[in-house]
């Protein structure tokens, strides 16, 4: 096989009652309410971005939210965080400048993530 279907064949499909879907939806239409000809992206795209963000990066989805309302408020980063790659790519950098208000990993998450960064 090549790449592109092995890719596809391991992207998740995510459901619109996902929080990885929500989430993305969240970004997109805060994103339009500032640029409303935003071009529409590909949600499924957007969707795997942020469950890597979840699954791989061990971030919680009331951390992704708190970061995606604050940037798209932020005169700097509503210019540059226009998808889910990029709130990905810079994530810990926005979570500092947002002011560090950080919400405490609970010892499950904590273990979960060790766990799983241990069988990668």
């Amino acid at each position: 096989t090549n790449k592109k279907e092995k890719k596809q064949k391991n992207e998740k499909k995510h459901s619109p009652h996902s929080d990885e879907w929500k989430l993305s939806e969240l970004l997109l239409s805060l994103i339009v309410e500032g640029k409303g000809d935003f071009r529409k992206p590909d949600l499924t795209r957007w969707a795997g971005d942020i469950g890597r963000m979840i699954r791989v990066d061990g971030r919680t989805r009331e951390r992704i939210e708190a970061v995606i309302r604050w940037c798209v408020k932020d005169p700097f980063w509503s210019k540059n965080i226009l998808s889910a790659a990029a709130l990905r790519k810079h994530f810990d950098r926005l979570e500092l400048q947002r002011g560090g208000q950080v919400p405490k990993e609970s010892l499950r998450d904590r273990m979960a993530r060790l766990e799983h960064q241990a069988t990668s």
